[in-house]
């Protein structure tokens, strides 16, 4: 394997927290969040619950879409947080030939199309149906409507619960690519907030913000949000050659298959947990400070869950812990990688934005 420096030099993000990196980071600076009670939804079967939606956007002001028919939800949301990442990475996309690549990851994928499909499908009989209605509920079709819009030449690859950012790591330290654009965006229909709620799964809407930090007593409950992250990481030859500072460098990353919680984003095995840590040990100095962002929303949560004796053990350092999900609510595939991205943040501006406690 060719052993590159790689170095994140772009962020982009269209979260209930934020448009772009700077709005983004000065809101959870200043401690807004973006959580708040929706009660009209679409299906009248769900109550009123906490949920994290984006702010609106102008698609033509913000997209120059060529195309006829226009992206889907799940498409746009990407569209929007890859903007910015091309926008904060400077990157000029008008040279020919260029080879850019895309990873993008997702966890729900295009379920609103592939249920808006199954309606009609069964409402109005496959006759009457568009064929072009069927190529929209394909998983893939983000990365495709992206990769055109943007004229992203490189190879790209759709991943289905796994980090779009390790995989774009490999391809670079391969020497496959010199430059490449990791993403994930999740966004929740109607019905999937539905069967959260008929089984238990969100947090009482009754509570206050800071109760349903702090006082929810069931591990699985949470609040959701969508949105879509996007990161340009790159080689130290190419940062040269485009002149570009870049925010912080990747040394090196871990990852392991949490079998005991495929579909969880509320419990983590601390086995799992544990080999992920110890495989990055030999890269952290002795006397570093380190940064620990919880995947985790809830006081429950993290008391269940989080390795804060095992980070003690394990390293003896100083060590900053905090959490973003109760800003954006849980984003599924795009919180993995907004973590990331504030990480990516918080060591370029030598603070973080977030409320957090100190470890010692």
């Amino acid at each position: 394997m060719i052993n590159k420096k790689i170095f994140i030099s772009g962020l982009g993000v269209y979260s209930p927290v934020g448009y772009g990196i700077k709005q983004t980071w000065d809101n959870i600076s200043n401690g807004y969040t973006g959580l708040e009670k929706i009660k009209d939804w679409e299906n009248s079967n769900i109550r009123s619950h906490y949920y994290g939606l984006p702010q609106s956007l102008s698609f033509k002001e913000e997209i120059k879409w060529p195309e006829m028919f226009p992206p889907t939800r799940y498409s746009l949301l990407g569209m929007y947080a890859c903007k910015k990442a091309i926008e904060d990475a400077k990157l000029n996309l008008n040279t020919e030939n260029n080879e850019i690549g895309m990873v993008i990851d997702t966890s729900m994928g295009s379920a609103s199309s592939v249920e808006q499909y199954l309606q009609d499908l069964y409402q109005r009989g496959l006759s009457k149906i568009s064929p072009m209605k069927f190529t929209k509920t394909v998983t893939n079709t983000a990365i495709g409507d992206i990769s055109r819009l943007f004229k992203l030449n490189g190879p790209s690859s759709l991943l289905l619960n796994e980090c779009s950012l390790c995989y774009g790591i490999d391809l670079v330290r391969k020497g496959v690519i010199d430059m490449v654009i990791c993403g994930a965006i999740d966004h929740y229909t109607d019905y999937y907030v539905l069967s959260e709620q008929e089984s238990y799964c969100l947090i009482d809407e009754r509570y206050s913000l800071e109760e349903a930090i702090s006082k929810t007593e069931r591990i699985e409950q949470k609040m959701l949000g969508e949105g879509a992250c996007f990161i340009v990481i790159e080689t130290q030859e190419s940062i040269k050659k485009r002149g570009v500072k870049p925010y912080a460098e990747i040394v090196d990353y871990n990852t392991s298959f949490d079998y005991e919680n495929i579909d969880s984003t509320t419990r983590r095995t601390q086995k799992n947990l544990r080999n992920n840590i110890m495989g990055i040990l030999d890269y952290i100095p002795n006397d570093s400070d380190i940064l620990w962002f919880s995947p985790f929303q809830t006081d429950i949560q993290k008391s269940t869950n989080e390795p804060k004796e095992l980070l003690a053990d394990l390293i003896a350092k100083n060590i900053h812990y905090s959490s973003h999900k109760e800003y954006t609510g849980d984003m599924r595939s795009a919180s993995s990688l907004f973590g990331i991205l504030l990480a990516a943040k918080s060591l370029h501006e030598k603070k973080v934005p977030c409320r957090y406690e100190r470890m010692s």
